[in-house]
């Protein structure tokens, strides 16, 4: 007889491609069933602990399919699984997670405040019931329920939408991944109108004085909170002060100003909430008496006298007239008003000399006098005006641009100055100040300038006569401060950044440093800029200071003689390093691999990726594969790639470090451990032999029923006793004949 032996059965293959899909308390999972082994498959297995105790499913399972109940909300399950044949059992599928999950319970203790149209409710919230509460709704009285936008996850929240001053009944419920959680017992609330900030002063009236004013004003309504001050601007509402003592009646006064400056004034009045709305503005100028006149030149004429002067300054309002006295006697007006240098003054007898003083006349009052020249009335004066001197100590202040200009005036030879003019090109045109300049408070210099270029001033008066001498020249250089740098690449590692920069233009005035500032903190003049030798163009500046793993915003500005420029758009770095050494490791050997939970060390703010591990001091470091980022990893006996086997019972000295982005860490400390010796396999299960025959069912002809029927076949070669033996399945059989008739 010729037999051809088969391979047996053997146990199932690991179920695959486990997922998923958690409800409420229960979790449906799908898979793709392994190969049977060439028996069939009779059930699977299902473990929630690692493996360590394996459950049936209960009915059995060999759909790819199956539900399980009574689950906790919110517990996280490891689900392993694993087929079962007539022989035993698959190895167990890869893990699947999940978590069962239904919706939030309601919230709890609600504690409504009312306010202006709203209510502020504070609760207790309920559990979550594995999913996490994604935002809350609240329904007012028996309304529809509305999510609040932006999502709320927390206690309090507010309920917008209310009417004042009636009660309305709020309830609230939480809302997850499920669904709609119940709702929870209504709290009544009353929302009242609240206070306001107060309106605007009105009907402001300034009274100006001599560096002051006098203001007065209508208040505004306080909004239901009382007045405690009101605030001031002088400059349109820019900049902001608060009176003090505290202004709450309709007057208050200013004081420190300047005369002759017209300031532009607005208030606001300040109630518990804060500040109101401003005023409208009202313009005033603060003045005083004018100075008195100076330089006084008299003049003798037939009848009279001419006295030329310099103009004083008229302290805030105008000069209207000049009042005159002859030898000590009262004070006289011109009339008609004379307002400027020279005056005359006619009905005096020629060859008597007098002593004669002047003094200048504004709304303010009476300047003091000039002190007292003496001059005698001739019948033919000698007398004959002439251009004025040329001025001196003259001072340019450059600008952005612009530029402005002090000078001395010089004598006005006996004519009143009419004006002053300038010249930016040596003397070579002339313009005329504008408004006129008649003192020596200079005045602004109008022209395109260029920031950068040199330009030669010079300045000179003229009167009725005509135009003096040129003052001496001075060089004036606009400029502002510089631009905004343009920065050009940067880097960061190790709490310290690199940021490569290209500063902008200059202003018009060298620049003389830079300086950096971090996440909007104080600008800080960096001594370590450096030039880029990649760039010759270009600055390096190393920052240094920054947390790992932090983000950090970073800003560069430049400096000249003019100040600080504009900063350059911000750049965010963040620093990374490689990660420390494992604060511990905690070691748990087996027979063919050992499991490691690590406290790790600081990740150097960059997640930690992987392991590496060595056992031979450090020489030779193995990467996990596939990676683990821990706490707790695996070291297989013999990793894929690798010339260190862990042997069953032998004792190793081994040392791990992380690894992130950056590369590898530091080691840990050296730990020592020896490997659990081998475990002895589990004996095989007994074989099945239902009719006692001695064959096991599995190899017996009659499959175990005992009825193996006579075929008459005497192929098989007969032993003694109606015996006959047979090779099956690469095993010698004993067959044991019967009769026909059996």
């Amino acid at each position: 007889m010729d037999v051809t032996p088969v391979p047996g059965p053997t146990l199932p293959d690991a179920p695959t491609d486990l997922v998923a899909t958690p409800g409420d308390g229960t979790v449906s999972v799908t898979f793709t069933l392994g190969a049977d082994g060439g028996l069939p498959l009779n059930n699977h297995e299902y473990s929630f602990d690692g493996g360590r105790f394996w459950t049936s499913l209960l009915p059995a399972d060999t759909t790819g399919s199956f539900t399980m109940n009574g689950l906790t909300n919110g517990t996280r399950y490891e689900l392993l699984l694993r087929a079962v044949n007539a022989i035993g059992f698959s190895p167990a599928s890869e893990p699947v997670v999940f978590t069962p999950f239904t919706v939030p319970a309601a919230p709890t203790g609600l504690v409504a405040t009312a306010g202006d149209g709203e209510a502020s409710i504070a609760f207790a919230p309920g559990d979550d019931n594995g999913a996490a509460i994604t935002n809350y709704e609240y329904s007012v009285g028996a309304g529809s329920w509305t999510a609040f936008s932006p999502a709320e996850l927390s206690s309090p929240v507010i309920v917008p939408g209310l009417a004042n001053n009636v009660s309305a009944s709020v309830r609230l419920r939480a809302v997850n991944a499920a669904g709609n959680g119940a709702a929870s017992s209504a709290v009544s609330v009353t929302p009242v109108p609240g206070p306001t900030l107060p309106d605007a002063p009105t009907n402001l009236v300034a009274t100006p004085g001599d560096g002051s004013a006098d203001i007065t004003f209508t208040l505004g309504a306080d909004g239901g909170s009382a007045i405690t001050n009101h605030e001031y601007s002088l400059d349109g509402g820019l900049s902001w002060t608060v009176f003090s003592p505290a202004v709450t009646s309709g007057s208050a006064s200013l004081s420190g100003l300047t005369n002759g400056t017209t300031y532009l004034v607005v208030l606001r009045a300040v109630n518990g909430l804060g500040n109101g709305d401003a005023s409208e503005a009202v313009a005033f100028t603060p003045f005083t008496v004018p100075d008195a006149p100076s330089s006084l030149k008299p003049a003798g004429d037939d009848g009279g006298v001419t006295v030329a002067f310099v103009e004083p300054a008229d302290n805030g309002s105008a000069i209207t007239n000049y009042e005159y006295r002859i030898d000590d006697g009262a004070w006289t007006p011109f009339s008609p008003a004379q307002s400027s240098s020279p005056v005359v003054l006619g009905g005096l007898t020629n060859g008597v000399q007098i002593a004669i003083e002047l003094r200048a006349v504004n709304a303010a009052g009476v300047s003091v006098s000039a002190g007292a020249v003496n001059v005698t009335p001739v019948a033919e004066p000698s007398w004959v005006a002439t251009v004025p001197d040329a001025p001196t100590n003259v001072v340019v202040t450059p600008g952005d641009g612009a530029a402005s200009v002090a000078f001395t005036v010089g004598d006005d030879g006996g004519s009143s100055i009419i004006n002053h003019e300038y010249s930016l090109d040596g003397g070579v045109t002339w313009s005329e100040f504008s408004p006129a300049v008649t003192y020596g408070t200079g005045g602004d210099l109008s022209g395109s300038f260029v920031n950068g270029t040199t330009y030669s001033v010079v300045i000179r008066a003229f009167n009725s006569v005509g135009a003096g001498e040129a003052s001496e020249a001075v060089f004036l250089c606009p400029s502002t401060v510089p631009d905004a740098p343009t920065i050009d690449s940067h880097s960061a590692g190790g709490g310290f950044a690199t940021v490569r920069f290209t500063p902008g233009a200059d202003g018009g005035a060298p620049i003389l440093g830079h300086e950096v500032s971090v996440d909007g903190g104080a600008w800080t003049d960096y001594d370590g800029f450096a030039d880029d030798p990649e760039n010759p163009t270009s600055f390096e500046a190393v920052v240094a200071g920054l947390t790992d793993g932090v983000p950090a915003s970073i800003r560069v500005r430049s400096f000249n003689l003019v100040g600080p420029g504009a900063a350059s758009a911000p750049v965010t770095v963040t620093s990374v390093s490689k990660p420390s050494a494992p604060a511990s490791v905690i070691v748990d050997p087996g027979p063919v691999s050992i499991t490691l939970t690590i406290v790790p060390g600081d990740d150097g703010g960059d997640p930690i990726n992987n392991w590496e591990y060595t056992i031979d001091d450090g020489i030779t470091w193995i990467p996990l594969r596939p990676a683990q980022s821990g706490p707790v990893i695996t070291i297989p006996g013999q990793p894929p790639i690798s010339v260190f086997i862990l042997q069953p019972g032998m004792t190793y000295t081994m040392m791990i470090r992380p690894v992130n982005g950056e590369g590898p860490g530091a080691p840990s400390d050296p730990f020592t451990f020896t490997m659990n010796p081998e475990e002895p396999p589990e004996p095989p299960l007994p074989p099945v032999d239902s009719d006692g025959d001695g064959i096991p069912d599995d190899l017996d002809p009659d499959g175990g029923t005992g009825a193996l029927p006579y075929t008459g076949n005497s192929s098989l070669p007969v032993a003694a006793g109606g015996l006959a033996l047979m090779l099956a399945g690469g095993a010698l059989v004993l067959l044991r004949r019967r009769s026909a008739t059996a």
